[in-house]
């Protein structure tokens, strides 16, 4: 199942945002779906773990959760200046107001939504979810799903353009779906 905002009308896109809780499969559906469309892929935390040389658990232990999340947003604004390009967020990136504000202006803004009970089954499977997906209150992942799905949902619904509940579909299908909502409603550039 899918929903789909208006607040793009009949726009050019020439920027895709994939955002999500943890482990909803931001980064498998942008990879596919970049590949799909013929435009370059970037995954944030991937990215900041380069350029920090350590894991976001590493980083956030030495300097905290605000200077990862003021990386964070740099990164996003050095991203929104490019073109032909499908961003997986990380899953706080709404947390703050400039990058939601950003995230509106200039992307189209995909919500990858899964219930509570597949992102739990999801970070347990994840043998690095512990790594890269550190607590963000000083509990483990799992006693923090409920908390922040609570808190974010808002504020993801908020910014989205298409909504995709994860559970229904395979990455690959997700991926021709958001190719064909774009097709269907906006004016994405041809390969």
């Amino acid at each position: 199942m899918y929903k789909i905002s208006d607040r793009w009308g009949k726009h050019s896109v020439n920027r895709i945002a994939i955002v999500g809780f943890r482990a909803v499969g931001k980064t498998t559906v942008g990879e596919v779906l970049a590949g799909l469309i013929g435009w370059n892929f970037a995954d944030m935390d991937r990215i900041l773990t380069e350029r920090f040389g350590m894991s976001i658990s590493e980083w956030v232990s030495l300097h905290g959760w605000e200077s990862f999340r003021r990386k964070e947003s740099e990164l996003l604004q050095e991203l929104s200046n490019l073109s032909r390009i499908v961003v997986a967020t990380g899953g706080g990136i709404i947390e703050r107001k400039l990058n939601v504000s950003l995230l509106e202006e200039k992307f189209y803004v995909v919500w990858l939504k899964a219930d509570i009970k597949t992102v739990k089954k999801r970070i347990r499977s994840d043998k690095g979810s512990a790594l890269n997906r550190p607590p963000l209150h000083g509990r483990d992942s799992i006693s923090e799903v409920h908390y922040l799905l609570q808190k974010r949902a808002p504020l993801y619904q908020k910014v989205s353009n298409l909504t995709i509940f994860v559970e229904n579909y395979l990455p690959s299908q997700i991926a021709r779906i958001i190719d064909e909502k774009l097709q269907d409603t906006l004016n994405v550039p041809p390969v």
